[in-house]
């Protein structure tokens, strides 16, 4: 069994949001002692609208946390060598309730 198909727009993300890190380079307090290009993962919620799911995509951490599983998984599977959590919209301005944004961010 290969790695999963992903779209073009995936593979395009992935290949696009990649970083080269040269030897001992250090990026937001980590150290890297490498030359190989790092691959980050893509557009979560482009793959989560993808699915259907049209709700605030950190709520889909709890609602449907296998989802973003498998996405994460497809990215892995295609590459990555970083996964970002699904948090990006997790901040006090859309999530008032500190216990709900506490959760969503937990979830992710």
């Amino acid at each position: 069994m290969g790695p999963p198909q992903l779209s073009p727009a995936i593979a395009t993300v992935v290949a696009s949001a990649h970083v080269k890190l040269v030897e001992k380079k250090e990026r937001q307090g980590v150290v890297f002692l490498t030359n190989k290009i790092i691959l980050l993962d893509g557009a979560m919620g482009t793959q989560i609208q993808k699915r259907g799911i049209h709700q605030r995509p950190e709520s889909i951490n709890i609602s449907h946390g296998e989802v973003i599983e498998e996405i994460q998984g497809a990215y892995v599977q295609a590459g990555s060598d970083i996964i970002y959590s699904n948090t990006f919209g997790a901040h006090g301005r859309n999530y008032p309730d500190p216990e709900e944004l506490r959760k969503t961010i937990h979830a992710g």
